[in-house]
């Protein structure tokens, strides 16, 4: 029989705390936010992660700034979009569901989430992809239509996965604090179970962890060129070699 558990990545509903409660259970829950005062909980500041990369983008010159989203099925997806649209409306920037597109964090999908943006009549000059798996497959797409990265679309990831340094160009992306986040788990765990064994009230530790923006070469030095041309020209390209 276990002792203590850490949950990671899912939101608990209220009925399964309230069981792990009265079973008397220590738990610490990763990516899920509980108001519940006897609920412990690790959650990075997604919301401010996807803010800092957006006003990054702003401050190099970008005004549509594409979003391929995760499931949008979590808290942590709902804080990022809350992030990308704070940012938006500090510098005055429109936000447009057009430029938005569903990624699951999935390659695959963000690939093709990518072409749809590119070959749409309203195509982003930076794109925000949450997560850096997805943020693969948005180069692969910009490429595949003969544009660059980032002369001509500029792109930011999340996480800092050992990808996104591997990535032609490196990726700048948002960076989530994973080994804090993991020690500082086994410390509360660990905390709560000896509480247990003093036969002390269950109390909830709570921490919010501050993200970072890692600025590498995916987003250009901030000259933002004329890209309605050559993102036209890259597409005309792409349908010549469909005809052929």
């Amino acid at each position: 029989m276990f002792e203590g558990l850490i949950i990671f990545g899912i939101d608990l509903d209220d009925k399964t705390v309230t069981i792990l409660n009265e079973k008397n259970i220590p738990f610490v829950l990763i990516n899920s936010l509980k108001s519940n005062e006897n609920v412990s909980y690790i959650f990075p500041n997604y919301r401010k992660g996807a803010f800092i990369a957006i006003e990054h983008l702003v401050r190099l010159g970008h005004k549509r700034i594409g979003f391929i989203t995760g499931s949008m099925e979590l808290k942590l997806d709902f804080e990022k979009m809350l992030g990308y649209k704070s940012a938006l409306a500090k510098f005055g920037l429109e936000y447009d569901e057009k430029i938005i597109k569903k990624g699951d964090y999935s390659e695959k999908k963000a690939y093709k989430a990518t072409i749809a943006l590119l070959e749409s009549n309203w195509a982003p000059t930076a794109i925000f992809a949450a997560d850096d798996i997805m943020a693969a497959g948005v180069i692969k797409a910009v490429r595949s239509k003969r544009l660059d990265v980032p002369d001509d679309i500029a792109v930011v990831g999340f996480n800092d996965m050992q990808i996104a340094s591997l990535l032609d160009p490196p990726l700048t992306t948002v960076k989530v604090p994973t080994y804090k986040i993991g020690k500082l788990a086994m410390e509360i765990l660990l905390k709560l179970m000896r509480e247990k064994k003093k036969g002390k009230a269950v109390k909830g530790y709570k921490f919010i962890l501050e993200p970072e923006l890692i600025i590498r070469q995916s987003c250009g030095s901030g000259e933002i060129m004329k890209r309605g041309d050559k993102i036209e020209a890259g597409l005309n390209r792409g349908k010549e070699e469909k005809e052929r």
